[in-house]
């Protein structure tokens, strides 16, 4: 009847294969051990909720990790060894997988695809050159997204997307069926607006013209983007949009740094380009809009920003000529994060 274990920093280097037979485990950790592996008869805890395992020294887990039907939360953190990532049960809330520096692989279900609240920091192998099946899953061959440049930055991107479940297509991200994610966060080192965004200004507003035959039915959300330095320590960075009266179209919005990560003060620019479904507030939208980043933010020096709205329209068009990534060439070559949110408020970030 044991409902609790808890061996963390015990020096630990295996798992009894008994302990598959504690069918009333809950609550289960072997944080800081130093396990080379994990039995498969975990897979008989048919009741564990809670599976801590960071910082140990396994370079695979075991398939039956998918049998753990109740399992809510998975904390991987740290193990630096761990290479490959098998099927998840479908219905996790949480994985944690930070620092694990040799993960390279991530097997994801086709029946039930992850929309996990999951951070996959620095992780720096993974996604490289990788693409998803028919299957679904994730394997080393060449990246599906042809419209893509062939450098391996834009490919471990454009894979991470289709990770998430966003598709080949880049304009699927602006509708309002299939995939479940509704915000779309990227930070990188650069100085300039990529061309995607068809508004433009420099300082921190950026003026937006309505369609004439503008209709809120056809909206289906919009692009902003922003060039900045951070001069001290800040929690975030942000911005709001109002409507040609003044009136508030999108409530501030804000992009917490984690862990001060990958923000940092320092001479050189940064971009921030945040990609959102979320239209409700644009009901009352009429003759244009103006976006304002940072107006009273003495800790956020901004240098220029644009911003782009999408309609109907605009999802005829090619997909080069609505893509998103077709300019972001520095990916590699710098720090910088990706995070994803989805409907209900789950996450993934992605940081390299």
């Amino acid at each position: 009847m044991l409902k609790e274990l808890n061996f963390r920093y015990c020096n630990l280097v295996q798992i009894p294969e008994s302990i598959g037979g504690l069918a009333c485990l809950v609550y289960l950790d072997f944080q800081g051990n130093n396990l080379l592996e994990v039995p498969e008869s975990i897979g008989g805890l048919l009741c564990l909720e809670e599976l801590y395992l960071e910082k140990n020294n396994f370079s695979i887990l075991p398939g039956s990790l998918s049998q753990l039907s109740c399992l809510r939360e998975l904390h991987l953190d740290g193990c630096k060894k761990l290479e490959v990532l098998p099927e998840l049960p479908h219905n996790l809330e949480y994985l944690e997988a930070r620092d694990c520096t040799s993960l390279c692989s991530i097997t994801r279900s086709s029946k039930y695809p992850i929309k996990i609240n999951s951070n996959l920091s620095n992780c720096p192998k993974l996604f490289t050159n990788l693409a998803i099946d028919s299957q679904g899953s994730i394997s080393e061959t060449q990246c599906l997204d042809s419209c893509i440049t062939s450098q391996g930055s834009t490919n471990r991107f454009s894979s991470f997307i289709q990770y998430a479940g966003i598709q080949n297509n880049t304009r699927e991200f602006f509708r309002f069926s299939g995939s479940s994610i509704y915000n779309m966060d990227i930070i990188y080192d650069g100085n300039s607006i990529p061309k995607w965004f068809t508004n433009k200004s420099m300082g921190n507003h950026v003026k937006v013209e309505l369609p004439s035959d503008w209709c809120f039915n056809k909206f289906r959300g919009f692009g902003t983007c922003v060039v900045f330095k951070r001069k001290k320590p800040c929690e975030y960075i942000g911005y709001s949009v109002k409507n040609f009266d003044g009136a508030s179209l999108r409530h501030y919005y804000r992009y917490y740094f984690f862990e001060g990560k990958p923000i940092r003060i320092s001479e050189s620019y940064m971009i921030w380009l945040h990609y959102t479904r979320d239209a409700r507030d644009w009901k009352e939208g009429k003759n244009f809009a103006t976006f304002c980043f940072e107006e009273n933010n003495e800790d956020i020096e901004v240098k220029e920003c644009g911003a782009r709205i999408i309609c109907d329209e605009d999802l005829e068009q090619d997909d080069t000529k609505l893509s998103m990534l077709l300019d972001l060439p520095t990916l590699s070559q710098h720090g910088g994060s990706i995070r994803l949110f989805r409907q209900g408020g789950d996450f993934t970030q992605w940081s390299w």
